[in-house]
């Protein structure tokens, strides 16, 4: 967010800079440290609220779909990963998001 701000502001200046994240983050902490610590750890907190586990090969299935293709192609990509291993126990390709199809080919 602060770098498109930057960006935009630098812009509207006619000044032709591209500030780096890494840059940003390092004057911040030399600037407010506290701001800093507390933007790093929302950040974390937000990534993972939870500390996930997964003890043995097939204990959590994580079902991912993509639709984006959808729109532009007309397919629905499926895809059923191992919480443990993360390993794809299976995968369809299908011409609509249909759960039917989902549940009678990936999800047995």
């Amino acid at each position: 967010m602060m770098q498109g701000t930057l960006r935009y502001q630098l812009k509207e200046s006619s000044q032709c800079r591209e500030i780096s994240q890494r840059r940003i983050s390092r004057m911040l902490k030399k600037v407010a440290p506290c701001a800093h610590r507390e933007r790093a750890h929302d950040l974390l907190e937000k990534a993972n609220p939870i500390p996930y586990h997964a003890p043995y090969f097939g204990y959590k299935l994580h079902m991912d779909q993509n639709e984006k293709i959808a729109q532009d192609f007309g397919v629905t990509h499926v895809r059923a990963l191992d919480g443990c291993s993360r390993m794809v126990l299976g995968f369809i390709t299908m011409p609509r998001k249909n759960p039917v199809l989902i549940y009678q080919y990936l999800f047995r």
